[in-house]
């Protein structure tokens, strides 16, 4: 555009007004409503201020007269009076969609050429125009910077919608077996115990959907080690608990004297063991690790044990592939055994 960028900027602010008192007060019919004939809206007609305007939904209205924001909801002769009412709350909530993503456009514009005026003035200089090549490129980063942080805006609020669609899905009697089953949890639909257990109780169910999230992410990030870990625990969640050869650890554990105890109702077991590896992996998963990029002990174990069930030949099965030391490490960084670190110096003499 040839315009003057200073006059640019002050119809944007004028649009930036009237889009952001729509937005403080989507339901005050004033504000939907802009007459052409007035003085400071004479100078936005038929240029690119009119047509943000029209981005947010204004529509002519009164014969031409005047722009009008849903101008087309509740005309009279196209809808009894009951439809009128329920047309003008129904564009009462539409209207700030439109209106906020225009809005944040006109702002970004605005700013980027109030920053470059201030910039570019200079004693001596005529006016600045948008043709100018420090406009346009400014006006240019501008609008790609808003589009960018747009998209993440919404890719974030998305995720947070699926988020909240599928916690609902989980608690739902009807349709958890299919959120659980998309977290590689086959396993829990067992025809048994377990899945009667699931199906008692929404809080049972939630349980096992965090605790599929969990160990997903752990395989993902820690490779083999974690997948043995994870695969250990599924097939060993309906065992009985054993009266001897346990760890001293888990003997001492009040969850094991609970699930011990011979009161302790299944249910219990259950859930005193969903809780246990959930909070097990949360330890494992976020501790500061014993070096950078170093996988967390317990999946270190889990591989070697893998290997040993698997023929203890190191093969591909139990090694993740990254050059680590052993059957052992899933990680980027191979972790020693203790009594195999060793410190060395040496001494350089300096003349």
């Amino acid at each position: 555009s040839e315009r003057p960028a200073e006059e640019v900027a002050k119809g944007l602010e004028l649009v930036c007004t009237l889009l952001g008192n729509m937005v403080r007060e989507p339901e005050e019919p004033k504000f939907r409503r802009i007459r052409k004939g007035n003085p400071n809206i004479v100078g936005l007609l038929g240029r690119e201020e009119e047509g943000l305007l029209r981005a947010a939904g204004f529509e002519d209205a009164d014969g031409g007269d005047a722009l009008e924001c849903c101008a087309g909801a509740g005309a009279a002769g196209t809808a009894g009076a009951g439809e009128e009412e329920d047309n003008k709350e129904a564009c009462a909530a539409r209207v700030p969609l439109a209106v906020i993503e225009v809005l944040g456009v006109a702002e970004a514009t605005r700013l980027a050429l109030r920053r470059a005026l201030e910039e570019g003035d200079a004693p001596g200089r005529g006016a600045l125009r948008c043709q100018d090549i420090a406009i346009s490129m400014a006006l240019e980063c501008a609008l790609l910077d808003h589009v960018g942080q747009r998209s993440a805006d919404c890719a974030e609020a998305e995720k947070k919608r699926r988020r909240v669609a599928e916690v609902e899905d989980v608690r739902s009697p009807d349709r958890w077996r299919e959120v659980l089953v998309s977290q590689g949890g086959e396993f829990v639909l067992d025809g048994g115990s377990l899945e009667a257990w699931l199906d008692s109780d929404a809080a049972h169910r939630t349980l096992a959907h965090d605790l599929l999230e969990l160990q997903t992410a752990a395989m993902r990030w820690y490779g083999t080690g974690a997948r043995w870990h994870c695969e250990r625990w599924r097939e060993n969640v309906l065992d009985p608990i054993p009266s001897a050869a346990v760890a001293p650890e888990q003997e001492s554990s009040e969850s094991f004297a609970r699930e011990r105890g011979s009161t302790a109702s299944s249910a219990e077991v259950l859930r005193q063991r969903f809780e246990d590896e959930l909070r097990l992996l949360r330890e494992a998963l976020f501790a500061f690790p014993e070096q950078p990029g170093a996988s967390p002990a317990l999946f270190r174990e889990s591989a070697s044990k893998g290997a040993d069930r698997a023929g203890g030949d190191g093969g591909s099965e139990a090694d993740c592939g990254n050059g680590s030391a052993g059957p052992a490490e899933c990680s980027f960084v191979a972790v020693a055994a203790p009594e195999r670190w060793v410190i060395s110096s040496t001494v350089l003499a300096v003349e």
